[in-house]
């Protein structure tokens, strides 16, 4: 049988009963995250010993009785408890898909956790599972050396000069997370990025008091004028910490200082007995400048994947054929570009 759980109190205990789970899994992120037309639910899924969560974003579909469920924008996916074998994956399946189209939901997509493998057996033979690209964690169940042998000599040289130029502070109040928020806004507007870069007061200030995961801010200062000049933000969830936001003074890109921070994270979370410290990959999961940027760091790569699921094939080909503009020459049921068809930018409203 599936629950849907949407108490804040039964969401995160379930999750701590669970397989390893990272932050955006957690109720108080979901709430973050989500748009105000978007509703977080937990499907809870319990049978023949098998306990599996799936956390989503649900969307009405304007001008119809759809839904249509997404992820929060980071690494999620199904959580499980305990092993399971290919019989209970299906019946799991099975279950989903029934309760899918008795909610009404057409499709379903979800960004899935380069760190939780097993979510790919549980998914295989219900939709798609697509690789975009790769992350780069680091490993910090290695010695402290061995992980800093693995660092370019190049970012080892950038990271010993910072560390004597500059001094690294945590950031405790309101003052210190405005100064992150103005270095990582300058930052995204000198960058030219996307508007969904850009977040609401609320999302930075849920993010750093919040008791269901950790967050650090660490904070790069110049001792020779007090000034702050890089910041960077890490949340971290039981075993894994997450490199999150962060932002440079456009007087200081020379040395990136913005590396130091980094590898200062690296070495709290390796004295704090984390398992993994995933850096992200690059945009979108390509292999950009960002994605080599994070590479110098660490050569241990995990895939990025995406879970894509049609549940109701009719109503999809339906939405999507009558929004589809005169001049595009894609054919919805093969097309990479975007996903669910019906919500592509280059479709009418």
């Amino acid at each position: 049988m599936i629950q849907i759980i949407e108490d804040r109190a039964q969401w995160n205990a379930l999750l701590a009963s669970c397989c390893i789970a990272d932050f955006y899994h957690s109720y108080d992120f979901h709430t973050l995250d989500r748009k105000a037309s978007e509703k977080a639910i937990l499907f809870h899924y319990k049978d023949n010993g098998l306990t599996v969560l799936l956390p989503l974003l649900l969307r009405e579909i304007e001008g119809t009785p759809y839904l249509d469920a997404t992820s929060v924008y980071g690494y999620a996916g199904p959580l499980w408890c305990g092993s399971f074998n290919l019989e209970q994956a299906r019946r799991f399946q099975q279950v989903l898909q029934e309760n899918l189209k008795e909610l009404n939901i057409v499709s379903l997509f979800s960004r899935l956790h380069p760190y939780l493998p097993k979510q790919r057996k549980l998914l295989t033979g219900m939709g798609e599972i697509e690789t975009l690209g790769k992350v780069v964690n680091i490993d910090i169940t290695l010695s402290p050396e061995e992980q800093w042998s693995h660092i370019s000599n190049r970012f080892r040289s950038y990271i010993n000069k910072a560390r004597r130029l500059y001094k690294i502070r945590e950031g405790k109040n309101q003052e210190d997370l405005h100064v992150f928020i103005r270095l990582y806004e300058d930052t995204m507007r000198r960058l030219e990025a996307k508007p969904n870069y850009f977040f609401n007061k609320d999302y930075y200030q849920g993010l750093f008091r919040n008791e269901a995961f950790e967050t650090t801010v660490l904070l790069a200062e110049d001792p020779a004028n007090g000034k702050v000049i890089s910041g960077a933000m890490f949340i971290s969830s039981g075993e894994i910490v997450q490199y999150h936001l962060s932002g440079t003074d456009s007087d200081y890109m020379k040395l990136h200082p913005v590396k130091l921070l980094i590898d200062e994270m690296r070495v709290r979370a390796t004295a704090q007995g984390k398992r993994y410290f995933n850096l992200g990959g690059g945009l979108g999961g390509s292999e950009d400048s960002l994605f080599e940027f994070k590479s110098r760091f660490s050569k241990d790569f995990r895939d990025f994947e995406v879970w894509k699921y049609i549940s109701n094939p009719e109503v999809y080909k339906s939405l999507s054929v009558n929004r589809l503009p005169a001049d595009c020459k894609k054919d919805f049921n093969t097309c990479k570009h975007f996903f669910p068809c019906y919500r592509c930018a280059h479709h009418t409203p």
